[in-house]
């Protein structure tokens, strides 16, 4: 069984913030996740204490979750990061 991918509408908000070279590589990065388990995904501890699932990719960072029930890679929000 394969997985797939669900964007919020708040991460598809944030692809329209972007340049559109930029917004394909991040889907096709997520894609990768998705399809091929493939990706620098880390856990990082919020302010708050809460743990996050991030895709670390060149110039972004892309919060996600993984449903292992529904086989779903949720994507929750995309952010620019500056080196």
């Amino acid at each position: 069984m394969t997985w797939r991918s669900d964007w919020a509408p708040e991460a598809d908000d944030d692809l329209r913030q972007v340049p559109w070279q930029d917004a394909a590589s991040i889907v096709r990065e997520v894609n990768l996740l998705v399809d091929d388990g493939v990706g620098d995904v880390r856990v990082i501890v919020l302010p708050n204490g809460a743990r996050a699932r991030v895709l670390y990719l060149p110039g972004y960072r892309v919060s996600v979750t993984h449903d292992r029930a529904t086989r779903t890679v949720h994507v929750w929000g995309v952010w620019r990061v500056r080196p």
